[in-house]
């Protein structure tokens, strides 16, 4: 089950574009620790999806949405620009991960 869901439009350097999901799992117990499942999702091949580990549920969820902005980064850095979904705006890294001032 999901926790949360963010869709957008990523569009490659070669032009070519995709609609992204990036996912956050509902934190579940595994042994002694809590796990958040974390997804990216092209629609191209088969999703990215990891296992996040926290303590407990709290700290799964922060590193979860820390490691899911990561792999964001990672696709910036490969050249490739993010879109709100419904136009041709860019889309910030810190929009969706804004930081508690």
């Amino acid at each position: 089950m999901w926790l949360a869901e963010r869709r957008l439009r990523r569009v490659a350097a070669d032009g070519s574009v995709a609609t992204v999901r990036v996912r956050i799992g509902q934190p579940r117990t595994h042994r002694d620790d809590c796990v958040c499942a974390v997804e990216l999702d092209s629609g191209s091949g088969p999703a990215s999806r990891h296992e996040i580990h926290g303590v407990d549920a709290w700290q799964a969820i922060v590193l979860a949405m820390g490691f899911a902005r990561g792999m964001l980064q990672a696709q910036l850095r490969q050249g490739h620009r993010l879109l709100w979904p419904d136009d041709d705006e860019p889309y910030a890294l810190d929009d969706l991960f804004p930081s508690a001032k």
